[in-house]
């Protein structure tokens, strides 16, 4: 289990801030037939560093991004989910 503190828990989930040595754990997220439909610039690890260093920004300039999602029972890494700012035809919102 990780050793920083979970922004929020749930009964069987731990929501936390991405970390530098997350980097790991997202390539087997991204490389999923699925979801690499919807994130194709992640297939490589400059993609991969550019996500995790997108969210890390994202929490010193607003305070909020994506988090981490792990089960409790053995910290296994799941996913992700949160808030971010997304541009959209051309306007942040």
């Amino acid at each position: 289990m990780p050793s920083l503190p979970y922004l929020l828990k749930t009964e069987r989930l731990g929501f936390r801030r991405y970390l530098e040595s997350d980097k790991e754990l997202l390539a087997p997220v991204f490389s999923d037939p699925y979801a690499a439909q919807f994130y194709p610039a992640m297939q490589d690890q400059a993609g991969i560093d550019r996500w995790i260093n997108w969210n890390l920004k994202n929490y010193d300039e607003h305070g909020f991004g994506l988090w981490a999602i792990e089960l409790l029972c053995d910290g296994s890494f799941i996913g992700d989910a949160g808030i971010t700012y997304q541009t959209v035809e051309n306007q942040r919102i």
